[in-house]
């Protein structure tokens, strides 16, 4: 159920830079609670299909939070120059 909770407050938060398609899942079901099966009869999808979207999304906005969270020198594969 913690999941559920952390990806909710990670949708609210950073939600927007999701593709339309990817936000009205994830909405579905984090925030009506719905099951896989029922976003996948609702949407005309299979389970699975439903099951890839909604992680591939949740992995995407756990990515932004790490980049959100990590300052940018830290990020870089490429040394900075010195002066």
């Amino acid at each position: 159920m913690s999941d559920r909770i952390e990806t909710g407050w990670l949708y609210d938060f950073y939600g927007p830079l999701l593709t339309e398609r990817q936000q009205k899942l994830l909405s579905l079901y984090c925030n009506e609670d719905f099951s896989l099966s029922e976003i996948a009869a609702r949407e005309g999808i299979s389970r699975q299909g439903v099951y890839d979207a909604v992680h591939r999304a949740e992995r995407q906005l756990s990515c932004f939070d790490l980049h959100a969270l990590t300052p940018r020198s830290d990020r870089s594969r490429t040394p900075r120059p010195r002066a």
